[in-house]
C-alpha cells in the first residue's frame, strides 16, 4: 500500500481491524499536513477515496457474517431469534468502531459455533456475582460436559464486550481504587458480566477446549467504592 507521507518500509497493522483504525486516523489527519508535507489534492482525495472503498469492503464482510450467524442458528432448534447478548450485540455492531468491531464480529462467530456445537441455546452457564473486600466475586455454574469458563466484562452501558480470562473457578474482580490504578482502568457505577463455558481440551498439550452453548444471561453488579 503506497500512500502519500508514508515512509516505504512502514509497516501497516497486519490485523484487518487495526489496519481500519488506522486508516480512518490517516484519512482524517492528513489533509492538516497536506502544505507541510506538500501532499497534492489529488493525493489527499485518493487517500479519501481509498478509506472509503476500505470501509465498505468491510462493511460488507460484516454484513456476509452476520448473515452466516443467522443461517447457522436457524440450523439450530430454538436458536433463532439468537440467545439476548447475541442479538444485542448483532444490533450494536453497525455503532461499534475499530478495532473492537472486528473482536466483537470474531466473537459473535465464535458463540454462533458454540451454540452449534450444543445443538441447543438453552445450554448456558448461570452466572452469579458476590462481594468481596476488594471487588466482586463471579460464580458459575457450568452446563455439562463443560469444564471451563471464559469470562467477560464491560460498563454499563457500553456496546463492546471486553475479554477478561478464562479459568475453571471463580473469577475475583477486584474493583478498588488501587487496584484500578494498577491496571489503568476506570470502572463505571455499574459493570455488567457474562460468561460462556467451555470444554476439556483433548489432551493436556492442547490448553483450553471449545467454547459449547449460549452465553450467560447478563449480570450487573454496583462498583463498591
Amino acid at each position: 500500500m503506497n500512500l502519500p507521507g508514508v515512509p516505504p518500509d512502514f509497516k501497516f497493522p497486519e490485523d484487518p481491524g487495526e489496519l481500519l483504525a488506522w486508516m480512518k486516523n490517516f484519512a482524517e489527519k492528513l489533509p492538516k499536513y497536506q502544505e507541510q508535507l506538500e501532499i497534492s489534492d489529488a493525493d489527499l482525495l485518493s487517500v479519501e477515496m481509498m478509506w472509503d472503498e476500505m470501509r465498505e469492503a468491510q462493511e460488507a464482510v460484516d454484513k456476509s457474517r452476520l448473515e452466516w450467524i443467522e443461517a447457522q442458528l436457524c440450523r439450530v432448534p430454538d436458536g433463532w431469534p439468537a440467545p439476548p447478548v447475541m442479538r444485542e450485540l448483532i444490533h450494536k455492531i453497525p455503532a461499534i468502531e475499530q478495532p473492537t468491531r472486528e473482536r466483537m464480529m470474531e466473537e459473535l462467530v465464535r458463540w454462533c459455533a458454540a451454540i452449534m456445537r450444543a445443538g441447543s441455546p438453552k445450554a448456558a452457564p448461570v452466572l452469579r456475582g458476590e462481594y468481596y473486600d476488594k471487588g466482586i466475586v463471579l460464580q458459575v455454574t457450568l452446563p455439562e460436559p463443560c469444564v471451563w469458563r471464559r469470562y467477560y466484562r464491560r460498563n454499563a452501558g457500553e456496546d463492546a464486550w471486553q475479554f477478561l480470562a478464562i479459568n475453571g473457578q471463580d473469577y475475583y474482580f477486584a474493583t478498588d481504587a488501587e487496584s484500578q490504578a494498577a491496571n489503568e482502568e476506570v470502572y463505571g457505577e455499574v459493570v455488567e458480566f457474562m460468561a460462556i463455558g467451555m470444554l476439556a481440551a483433548s489432551s493436556p498439550e492442547a490448553g483450553f477446549g471449545e467454547v459449547w452453548g449460549a452465553p450467560s444471561a447478563v449480570l450487573r453488579m454496583e462498583v463498591r467504592k
